[in-house]
């Protein structure tokens, strides 16, 4: 397909080149079928799924320029490389990582998830793309235990993402196998907020960017604000800036972040709704005209606070005491990233250094992406594109003369 004598910078530039715009004619040419599948998968609103066709649109025109330092970086390949999907983001996935594995030159088993593999297959496989450029691409739809087991056994590394539970039992596997697992682990963000004081226009902005942070994604929990540990010395003014901001968003509109046909598995809600109500909240705040809601001072002890859900909920609670704050913060089920609102330096760094989170944003909003980022911008779930650049699908190497 490319000139075998290039230099490998050239191959990876060359191959870059022609990928993204190759996806970009596919993603237009599917585009609606493309939307439509994901809405079904995500159940996100039109207006989400929109954000993120023009983000992946904008990640593909600009790929070339945006990686010309990784053209020229001294990598080779992982080698056998597999890639394990989940099915929320799909344009993201089902495109960025795929297109930086290929690009760097690896030899490439994808396992698109179940809800997500239709959507996979239209834009690699049923396209003609992967057979027309004799890609080093093979599928593995649906294996069983013992087939997965096999294929990782013969990988050099796989790129995992999903959930919690699921990321357990493949890194089991890859640790009895001696390959290199890297996770990209789905679950819910939280956030502190930590001011003394603070103007009423601030305050509005800054609870109206949390709920849309929180809303925006109402089918998925990576991409969320799950709540939000704030100073006991606004606490109330917060909560009250958060309650008109909500009643001002379901004035103009909560559809735009929240479809009117977000349905979740009965069961589902039924359950999420019992973890609410076990954490005994001081206030439940919501309207019968949407899913939405705001759950004031529920117990930080509790599942509910603890854990992440696939429903646009946010909780309240008020901190005082640092050392109480980081004890609850330790004791989340997940640790993916903390959000962290403050102007007082030391004691941002003093949080930082005492909690275990993967991941940590200071004064960023998670909607504030880059496209040279990667996928995920600065956000803790994607953390500037750490699981989508090239370099991660390569080892570096050093000449010595």
């Amino acid at each position: 397909m490319l000139n075998s004598s290039l230099a490998p910078s050239d191959n990876r530039r060359d191959l870059g080149a022609l990928l993204s715009s190759r996806l970009l004619e596919i993603l237009h040419h599917e585009e609606v079928f493309l939307k439509a599948e994901n809405k079904k998968n995500t159940l996100d609103s039109t207006s989400a799924i929109e954000h993120d066709f023009k983000y992946v649109e904008k990640y593909l025109r600009e790929y070339v320029e945006n990686n010309l330092e990784n053209f020229t970086k001294k990598l080779k390949p992982k080698g056998n490389v597999l890639i394990i999907l989940s099915y929320n983001e799909p344009f993201v996935l089902s495109l960025v990582p795929i297109l930086n594995a290929l690009v760097a030159g690896n030899n490439l088993v994808v396992k698109p998830s179940r809800r997500s593999s239709v959507f996979f297959n239209r834009i690699w496989i049923e396209s003609g793309l992967a057979s027309q450029l004799q890609l080093s691409i093979r599928v593995l739809n649906a294996p069983g235990e013992l087939e997965l087991e096999t294929t990782i056994s013969v990988m050099d590394a796989v790129y995992f993402f999903g959930s919690f539970e699921n990321a357990k039992r493949v890194s089991k596997i890859c640790a009895e196998a001696f390959v290199e697992f890297i996770p990209e682990i789905e679950t819910a963000d939280c956030k502190v907020f930590k001011y003394d004081a603070i103007e009423g226009e601030s305050l509005r902005k800054e609870c109206h960017s949390t709920l849309l942070q929180s809303f925006t994604h109402a089918g998925q929990i990576c991409q969320r604000i799950s709540g939000v540990f704030v100073s006991d010395r606004i606490f109330d003014q917060y909560v009250e800036q958060m309650i008109n901001e909500y009643d001002n968003l379901l004035n103009e509109g909560m559809d735009v972040l929240i479809p009117r046909d977000f349905k979740p598995n009965g069961q589902y809600v039924d359950l999420i709704m019992s973890d609410i109500n076990k954490s005994k909240p001081l206030m439940i705040f919501g309207s019968e005209r949407c899913f939405a809601k705001i759950v004031i001072r529920p117990n930080a002890s509790s599942d509910f606070v603890k854990n992440g859900y696939f429903y646009p909920t946010i909780w309240l609670i008020p901190f005082s005491d640092d050392s109480e704050l980081i004890s609850h913060l330790n004791s989340r089920k997940f640790f993916l990233g903390l959000n962290i609102c403050a102007s007082d330096v030391p004691w941002i760094e003093k949080l930082i250094q005492a909690t275990k989170f993967t991941r940590y944003t200071v004064n960023v909003e998670h909607v504030d992406i880059g496209v040279d980022e990667g996928w995920g911008g600065r956000w803790p779930s994607g953390s500037g594109g750490y699981k989508s650049w090239i370099e991660h699908f390569s080892v570096p190497y050093a000449v010595v003369l």
